[in-house]
């Protein structure tokens, strides 16, 4: 199909033929012809101001004017049509020169006008526009190295397929970025708001490309920054479709791979294609190869400062980019986690595009609160089953599970609990307590949209537990038994390495701990809380000053958490007064009495276990006022004494067991007991 771009080439094709024969050695005593002067056909073109032709949208984009622009001509149009090296070779003799390269087009354009040469030479320095934004390249001559004017003039290929109407993405580029025809797709689960500012961001740099006084950082750099899987490429990808535009998407962690060079030289050329073709660019995932630790944030700015290109990075936290980026980048959007509604949303979408129909979305949303990306991965494990028309609770739950991975990375151990309420033996009281906290947690929902109550409490919609007791008595195991009846999966959170020696580490490990933890699907257990939750003290040294920071943080990431926090302490006066206002329950652990240790004896012996006589529980109970976890230490040596002696379990095992856990406390034991 002969196109208006194809018609225009082909005008300006003959019109290069006619003038590089007029420019050869003109016959002595004539004078050189006219239209040696300009290249009329791109005058016109010019004058005319069509701009739906590429060449004049070029010519915008990069503020090139008309000899420019017949610099590009010149070296574009003879790789499109090779007879035109005839022409270039008559022009250059006796210079063994075929193709275009400056001194070609110097020479034809001073065939009536020799100081012309002189005057033009300047645009082919690396500073001119063409070069500068990479529009032609000068590739020396093995035999000619430091000669620029005999470089062959050469035009990349993706420019070359703008002049003739196409859109191809240069080949360097393949292999690290992939571009997105604006295809019709299933709407982000994103606020609407989300993705009203980032059209205002796009319009806003559309406007500033029209101030003819912009010289530099031409390009708008904006961040999106939210959580993983919270919908923040797909909410860019389904703004260029609805502007019906194209999106160049660049992986992060792929572009991290390359060296530093050659991520200077990928960006450049991807900053010029979105310039090029008007599209826009989404580097995805880019916290790590433009953090502080890397030198690649230079090649950005510099690629930012070339081309006016509309540049989306996305990131999980902002504040991971190196600060000389941050600096050059005015626009930032927050993309929020997915709430009920949204998540409904995405796990229709993706349990639909995977034709699995026996799940309610409805129910696995509400279940299971995963992120965008979790859902589509668990969506695509259910896919896997055999008998997809079979999905159970069992099937699904274990999917959402498989999502979490290592999401703690080192600052929890993540536990499946099998404890139930039958296996606690503590007082009714308390029972009805953990039984009240497991309703809230399951009511959370029902509370704060259907009644409305999220439109009065914004801040503290968690559930923070406070377990408070003698060690023993029961405080961990009974954080156990919640998330086994929640389907929660226990986060032991590891003290030990969320605390740090060094300034602001223990904040940024904090932060890190209530990010990567999951709040539908986590319980964050902190054992021995007081380590963490001390009482801030009056600051007298500059390390006060620094501890008292850390609880601040720590207060603030409690209150906006929305998930289960249990905090267990046998120290509760040891815990800053300001966390009690958040304390959603306290519960007290009273060390267990006659009755319960009986019990709590009795439940710690397996069926399995061999016993050589009637044990007496209750004489137990009565000898030893020991705490649960007490008990469950005497229970196992004894056992141990057992296996020593070659015998089953006994009650000279089970005193000589009981009185030395007693002892281990610190509680006096009569001197007769080994009698």
């Amino acid at each position: 199909m002969f196109t208006p771009e194809l018609d225009f080439l082909a005008r300006y094709t003959r019109e290069l033929r006619t003038r590089l024969v007029l420019s050869s050695e003109p016959t002595e005593g004539e004078e050189p012809p006219e239209e040696l002067d300009a290249a009329s056909v791109l005058q016109a073109t010019f004058a005319a101001g069509d701009d739906t032709l590429p060449i004049i949208e070029l010519a915008e984009r990069f503020r090139l004017d008309e000899v420019e622009l017949d610099i590009l001509l010149f070296a574009a149009v003879p790789r499109l049509d090779p007879t035109l090296s005839v022409a270039i070779a008559m022009l250059c003799a006796p210079f063994p020169i075929d193709s275009p390269c400056p001194f070609a087009w110097l020479r034809m354009i001073s065939a009536r006008d020799p100081q012309r040469a002189w005057v033009e030479q300047y645009r082919f320095n690396s500073d001119q526009s063409l070069r500068r934004y990479g529009l032609i390249e000068l590739l020396p001559k093995s035999d000619r190295p430091f000669e620029h004017q005999y470089s062959d003039l050469v035009v990349p290929g993706d420019v070359l397929g703008l002049l003739r109407g196409d859109q191809p993405l240069d080949e360097r580029l393949v292999g690290v970025a992939r571009r997105l025809d604006p295809e019709p797709i299933p709407a982000p689960a994103v606020p609407p708001s989300v993705i009203h500012e980032l059209q205002k961001i796009i319009n806003g740099h559309d406007e500033s490309l029209k101030n003819v006084v912009i010289a530099e950082s031409r390009a708008t750099l904006a961040v999106v920054h939210g959580g993983r899987g919270g919908g923040k490429s797909s909410a860019i990808r389904a703004l260029t479709q609805r502007l019906g535009i194209n999106l160049l998407e660049i992986d992060g962690d792929l572009l991290d791979t390359r060296a530093p060079d050659h991520i200077e030289h990928t960006l450049s050329l991807a900053f010029r294609h979105v310039a090029l073709h008007h599209e826009l660019l989404l580097i995805d995932g880019a916290d790590r190869v433009f953090s502080a630790s890397r030198p690649n944030a230079a090649a950005l700015r510099a690629a930012a400062r070339k081309f006016p290109a509309m540049v989306f990075l996305t990131v999980r936290d902002p504040d991971a980019l190196d600060t000389r980026l941050l600096d050059q980048i005015p626009c930032r959007v927050k993309v929020p986690l997915p709430d009920f509604a949204n998540g409904v949303q995405i796990w229709d979408q993706a349990l639909g595009m995977l034709g699995i129909h026996g799940v309610n979305p409805t129910e696995a949303a509400e279940r299971y609160p995963l992120d965008g990306r979790q859902i589509a991965n668990a969506a695509r494990l259910l896919s896997l089953q055999e008998d997809r028309e079979n999905i159970d609770e069992t099937d699904l739950r274990n999917a959402a599970l498989a999502q979490l991975g290592e999401n703690l990375k080192g600052l929890g151990a993540v536990e499946e609990s099998a404890l139930g309420f039958e296996h606690l033996i503590l007082t009714d009281e308390i029972k009805d307590q953990l039984k009240e906290i497991v309703s809230a947690f399951k009511n959370r929902r029902a509370l704060y949209e259907d009644w409305g109550f999220g439109f009065r409490i914004h801040r503290g919609r968690g559930l923070i537990c406070l377990f408070d007791g003698e060690p023993g008595t029961g405080k961990t195991m009974c954080a156990e038994v919640l998330a086994n009846e929640l389907g929660l999966v226990l986060a032991r959170v590891n003290t030990s390495e969320v605390i740090d020696k060094y300034i602001g580490e223990t904040e940024k490990k904090l932060s890190q701990l209530f990010e990567r933890a999951h709040p539908g699907l986590n319980l964050l257990l902190f054992d021995e809380a007081e380590a963490l939750f001390a009482k801030r003290t009056k600051v007298e040294r500059s390390s006060d000053r620094y501890a008292n920071s850390a609880i601040t943080v720590l207060l603030q990431l409690v209150e906006h958490y929305q998930g289960l926090v249990v905090l267990t302490t046998n120290l509760k006066s040891g815990i800053d007064p300001a966390f009690e206002r958040r304390f959603s329950f306290r519960i007290g652990f009273p060390a267990p009495e006659k009755v319960e240790r009986a019990a709590i004896w009795r439940g710690f012996i397996p069926d399995a276990a061999p016993c050589d006589e009637e044990l007496d529980f209750d004489l137990l109970a009565q000898e030893f006022e020991l705490a649960g976890g007490s008990i469950k230490s005497a229970v196992t040596r004894a056992a141990y004494l057992a296996l020593r002696n070659g015998t089953g379990l006994n009650m000279e095992v089970m005193l000589e067991a009981g009185y030395r856990e007693l002892a281990s406390t610190g509680k006096l034991v009569r001197q007769d007991w080994e009698e």
